[in-house]
């Protein structure tokens, strides 16, 4: 069970916490009156143990300063599951399907979905905090046999991850090798948000907003288009169907609108390297002349997965 407390913005000297059942407590008291923040939290519980993630603030000092002075660890990543899809998932899973093989059924351990886009023949990338703690890892694809993926690299920093399929993947998506002036560049995303609600591939379309992530990050940048929980792994497709980031989350607070944020290609073609894994016959994927929208989806759905994950 799940509360959401709404409350106005008042200036506190003292904070106290206390979760289920009193089994944690937790006390505050501030002593730098000209600290102010606004901050946003989240507090989830995964495989037993609570957890705190950071979805937004407000101030002059960035995260890792504003632990420092409240003196907490703060989990800035976004959380490997997602209420909503597990409820949605148990829904749809439990109403009657003649037309269609219902989903593997998992029978212990959450499960929770993302996104993951293929990149050769047997690999794919995602979102670290998507294959976070997960005991096993699967794909699926409309019109395409489950199959159980491996997860050969992993980066917590970039929140990346490489994962193997056994059987060879019928299409793969292109990297960007160089790109120049991107920043107001039209991008679209494919993925599988929410998926308890709907497993169909979904398009959405925006552009580049900005050339750096949250606090300036340079590893990531900024885009319009929206997504949702399970969007992470996306990728952000320029016109010429070329992989240009791999979205991976989305600032959430009352002031802010589409400030989403992707990993850029660059990074993605470290990890890559990093892995031994070449990429140097997709350039004859990418197109000359730009393509539509629907051209877009057409050419690269096939190349899109859902992940599914057990803990």
């Amino acid at each position: 069970m799940s509360q959401a407390l709404n409350l106005p913005a008042v200036e506190l000297n003292d904070v106290s916490l206390t979760l289920n059942d009193g089994d944690i407590h937790y006390n505050f008291t501030t002593n730098e009156r000209h600290v102010k923040a606004a901050i946003i939290l989240e507090i989830y519980q995964r495989n037993g143990q609570f957890k705190c993630r950071a979805l937004g603030e407000a101030s002059t000092q960035g995260l890792a300063n504003l632990e420092h002075h409240v003196q907490v660890s703060l989990d800035v990543r976004p959380p490997s599951t997602h209420t909503l899809i597990q409820e949605a998932q148990q829904q749809q899973r439990t109403q009657p399907n003649n037309e269609a093989r219902p989903p593997r059924q998992l029978q212990a351990g959450e499960t929770w979905t993302g996104t993951a886009f293929a990149i050769d023949p047997y690999h794919l990338l995602t979102c670290y905090h998507v294959i976070e703690s997960a005991a096993m890892v699967g794909v699926r694809q409309q019109g395409q046999p489950d199959r159980e993926a491996q997860v050969v690299l992993s980066d917590i920093g970039s929140d990346s991850a490489i994962i193997r399929v056994s059987d060879p993947l019928p299409s793969y998506l292109p990297l960007a090798q160089q790109c120049v002036d991107i920043l107001g560049e039209t991008i679209t995303t494919l993925g599988f948000p929410l998926s308890g609600l709907s497993s169909q591939l979904q398009v959405t379309q925006g552009c580049i907003s900005g050339l750096t992530g949250l606090n300036n990050d340079i590893r990531h940048m900024q885009f319009t288009a929206p997504i949702q929980p399970g969007s992470s792994g996306s990728p952000l497709l320029l016109p010429t169907g070329e992989v240009v980031g791999m979205v991976t989350s989305s600032l959430v607070h009352e002031h802010a609108q589409n400030m989403n944020y992707a990993v850029k290609f660059q990074l993605l073609s470290a990890l890559l390297a990093s892995a031994g894994i070449s990429l140097e016959n997709t350039s004859d994927l990418t197109s000359a002349t730009p393509l539509t929208t629907p051209q877009l989806s057409k050419q690269s759905r096939s190349a899109l997965w859902l992940v599914g994950c057990q803990g």
